[in-house]
């Protein structure tokens, strides 16, 4: 699933959780290796944009560790062992919603799947469709996804809009 659709179901499911704010920046951390070596790369090369360019960013071996580790059950297993034993209850809303987008990237990741016990084995399990290669259903899916999407939150503006109150996620 791409990273703007990760934020906005994390936001959908558990906008009503203390700290929703730090969810929200959990659910795009996984792909932040991807986006700040794009923007690295971009830099390096005098801002010109290449096919090149991408397949390097999305093949490097240093952004496939990060997003390996990040999206890894074994890794988030750890985190949340450390967060449990320190009894940081507040960031709990950071383990739901990194978990949250874990299962959507094993679920929507066939060819691009990241390894589930990463850094233990390099054994990748496909999804069962993808969110953006139409040989797997892609366009159905990004389809539903944005449709539902935009239910959702034009559900959340109309019932602002009628109690007239914004409430902002808190960090």
């Amino acid at each position: 699933m791409n990273t703007s659709s990760h934020l906005i179901w994390t936001y959908i499911v558990f906008r009503k959780r203390v700290n929703i704010g730090y969810g929200l920046i959990a659910a795009v951390v996984p792909d932040m290796a991807y986006i700040l070596y794009f923007i690295y790369l971009f830099i390096q090369n005098d801002f010109t944009i290449q096919y090149q360019l991408f397949n390097e960013t999305y093949n490097g071996r240093i952004t496939k560790a990060m997003s390996s580790s990040l999206h890894s059950i074994v890794v988030f297993g750890i985190a949340a062992l450390i967060l449990t034993h320190l009894k940081l209850t507040e960031y709990y809303i950071v383990l739901y919603s990194w978990l949250f987008h874990i299962i959507l990237d094993v679920l929507t990741h066939i060819e691009d799947a990241n390894p589930l016990f990463y850094p233990l084995s390099d054994r990748v399990i496909p999804g069962v469709v993808s969110y953006w290669n139409p040989e797997y259903w892609g366009m159905e899916f990004a389809i539903v996804n944005y449709l539902l999407m935009f239910a959702f939150l034009a559900y959340f503006a109309y019932g602002w809009y009628r109690e007239k109150k914004w409430v902002a996620p808190k960090l």
